[in-house]
């Protein structure tokens, strides 16, 4: 138990944090106003921005005003009125909605050069973790590296090596399917079947194929993550992180709702990497099971020799994003599937 001075101490540097995070807010705010009046002085733009619904703050934007809920019914009404290009701005950041697949086709794949990138990129992505998953990785040597992995070992050609496992696991999800009438019980089955085919493929580990509600860990923190990149994916849905030093929050002041959220984010990411590749590479040691995994931490292992190097450790945090990606993704695509 902490001493009364030491609790006063505490209460003391918790407002002090406080205050230096509001001042620093403010003095950014107002430097980011200065600035916005100093471009439009020096260097006006050559075009205008598209058009799109008034902003209701000068220095929010539309923060917070973006829809979250079946956006895409209000961007398709919002089309009527402006159009296949409809702009935002959410504090700093400029949002452009595509309400067209020929606007979608001009900017996305004729012009990938300039507008292809991810949107994770903020110092709360690296805390919470988003920035491990391929897909959501900055352009860089360590996204080149990752990928790299994932296509050597998931791309439709190196697959076909699966196609025993797959065939096995469907042969399960028919026979449970026959006993199990009931569509909930159905559509339990129909995700756990997918779930199961990539443990096995990946990580070497056997997930019972069963239509009872209970789930593992893994499958559920799955679940989880998708849940969270769902929200966070919405144009406008992560452009809180850009606020400066936000990423302390979750450190400093846990108890608030948004830092639980990131915590819990965090943890689950943390969970999805490391657990099944513990336990994979531990059945890959006792010899009760092969996996890509293991194969391709014990290719690592003759090719560097020394554990400790950057490269080694490098080349096992691909591995691990790979995993990662493929669990998640896998979700994502059952989903939308379905």
């Amino acid at each position: 138990m902490p001493t009364q001075f030491e609790s006063l101490a505490l209460f003391g540097m918790s407002r002090l944090a406080l205050t230096t995070m509001v001042a620093a807010a403010f003095f950014y705010a107002l430097a980011y106003l200065c600035s916005r009046l100093l471009l439009k002085l020096r260097s006006p733009m050559p075009y205008p921005y598209p058009p799109g619904p008034p902003a209701p703050s000068l220095i929010l934007g539309h923060f917070g005003r973006l829809p979250m809920k079946k956006p895409w019914l209000a961007y398709m009404e919002m089309a009527k009125t402006y159009g296949d290009l409809i702009y935002f701005r959410s504090l700093k950041e400029h949002i452009i909605i595509l309400n067209s697949h020929e606007a979608a086709n001009d900017l996305l794949e004729k012009q990938a050069r300039f507008t292809s990138d991810r949107p994770f990129g903020y110092a709360l992505d690296s805390y919470v973790g988003w920035n491990d998953v391929v897909t959501l990785m900055c352009y860089s040597d360590r996204w080149r590296k990752a990928r790299r992995t994932s296509h050597q070992n998931l791309s439709p050609e190196a697959v076909l090596k699966y196609r025993i496992i797959q065939v096995e696991k469907v042969h399960q999800f028919l026979q449970r399917l026959i006993s199990s009438p009931s569509s909930g019980e159905i559509f339990h089955l129909i995700g756990r079947v997918s779930q199961s085919i990539m443990m096995s493929a990946i990580y070497g580990l056997n997930l019972e194929i069963t239509s009872e509600s209970k789930q593992d860990d893994t499958a559920q923190a799955a679940r989880d993550i998708d849940d969270f990149g769902d929200r966070l994916l919405l144009p406008g849905g992560n452009t809180y992180k850009s606020i400066p030093f936000i990423h302390y929050l979750p450190f400093i002041f846990p108890f608030l709702p948004f830092s639980r959220m990131e915590n819990s984010a965090k943890t689950t990411l943390k969970a999805l990497k490391d657990e099944p590749f513990e336990a994979s590479m531990k059945a890959w040691a006792s010899g009760s099971s092969s996996s890509l995994v293991g194969q391709l931490v014990s290719e690592a292992k003759i090719r560097y020799r020394d554990e400790g190097k950057s490269e080694y450790l490098a080349e096992i945090e691909s591995i691990k994003s790979m995993g990662l990606t493929a669990l998640a993704g896998e979700l994502q695509s059952l989903l939308s599937f379905l």
